[in-house]
């Protein structure tokens, strides 16, 4: 029973057995494990405000002892709050005011509250998943973000490539004007090599093309 609540009156704590620390607390247990509506159990039918249990079971969960349990029992029952039908194998417990506990309009607002939840939870999920994608798209963006060369960056991929280009005077270029081709952030600077490249060999291996030959030309 982990679904669900019941209503406790503020007027409990004038009950006979509220200041009894045991039997409050076993009657407590045995309301909040009663059954909201009748089920069948092994053959045999347990209503609404009844539950299936024995002295060793509420042992185990209440931490009482078989004798505590007992007593508790029979002050329960001498007051008329529960009625005990006992087999050779377990005990039938009714409580005989469940639906001033639980009435069965508690029951449906239960349900419509949990579905609720269950809505807000799933769509508290979704706006989670999007927020992740949307961080994830942001973090490979982040990865794509241009970052200059170093010098040997330059000279690894002039060999690789064979370009005819002075590292150094690529990089002292770049470095003066902001890293920008023509009035734009440089993007790919593998590609600007290789124009750079390409238009310095139209002016021999020593000299360098003037800034407004080579700035305008796109990466």
């Amino acid at each position: 029973m982990s679904i669900g609540f019941v209503k406790l009156h503020r007027k409990i704590c004038t009950w006979e057995w509220y200041q009894d620390a045991n039997t409050f607390r076993l009657f407590i247990h045995l309301l909040l494990n009663a059954n909201h509506k009748s089920l069948k159990w092994q053959g045999n039918e347990v209503g609404r405000g009844q539950l299936i249990t024995g002295l060793n079971s509420l042992n185990s969960q209440l931490g009482l002892s078989v004798q505590q349990i007992r007593t508790s029992l029979f002050k329960l029952k001498s007051t008329s709050e529960i009625t005990v039908k006992t087999t050779n194998k377990f005990s039938i417990i009714t409580l005989i005011n469940y639906d001033s506990y639980q009435s069965r309009e508690d029951v449906a607002a239960g349900k419509a509250t949990s579905q609720i939840t269950n809505e807000q939870q799933t769509d508290n999920n979704q706006s989670t998943t999007n927020k992740n994608v949307n961080n994830e798209k942001n973090v490979k963006n982040k990865d794509k973000r241009f970052a200059k060369p170093s010098r040997d960056d330059l000279e690894k991929y002039k060999q690789e490539k064979g370009l005819n280009i002075d590292p150094q005077a690529f990089l002292n270029h770049y470095d003066s004007n902001g890293w920008k081709v023509g009035k734009n952030p440089m993007k790919d600077w593998q590609a600007t090599a290789r124009n750079w490249a390409t238009r310095q060999s139209g002016f021999g291996n020593n000299q360098q093309p003037q800034q407004k030959q080579y700035s305008d030309f796109p990466s």
